[in-house]
């Protein structure tokens, strides 16, 4: 809702069975956000922000984790989301929210 409101274009983001949210962005995002997450003063080892990165594995919706339930669509692709942003632009607000839920 907070990057709705700061008119952030999302690309889609995923939301899986044990609450995580997670965005797609450009390639390279792994190595560039612990850097952008102290810029903003935060420790990365204080948020519960991860990156993944290359040989990593997301799974996509409608895949079933068992009985916890399924990935679902938070922010479906679309033709208007289907450029995905660079991690720079998403790093503030979800680092804000993660810091916020500490």
């Amino acid at each position: 809702a907070r990057m709705e409101r700061m008119e952030l274009t999302l690309g889609p983001v995923t939301l899986t069975p044990d609450r995580r949210m997670q965005f797609f962005v450009l390639p390279g995002a792994s190595v560039k956000v612990p850097d952008l997450v102290r810029k903003l003063g935060w420790s990365v080892s204080s948020l519960d922000l991860v990156a993944l990165g290359e040989g990593a594995w997301v799974a996509a919706p409608p895949t079933r984790f068992g009985s916890r339930g399924a990935v679902q669509w938070a922010c479906r692709p679309t033709a208007a989301n289907r450029w995905l942003p660079d991690a720079e632009e998403l790093v503030s607000p979800l680092a804000y929210a993660c810091g916020r839920d500490r």
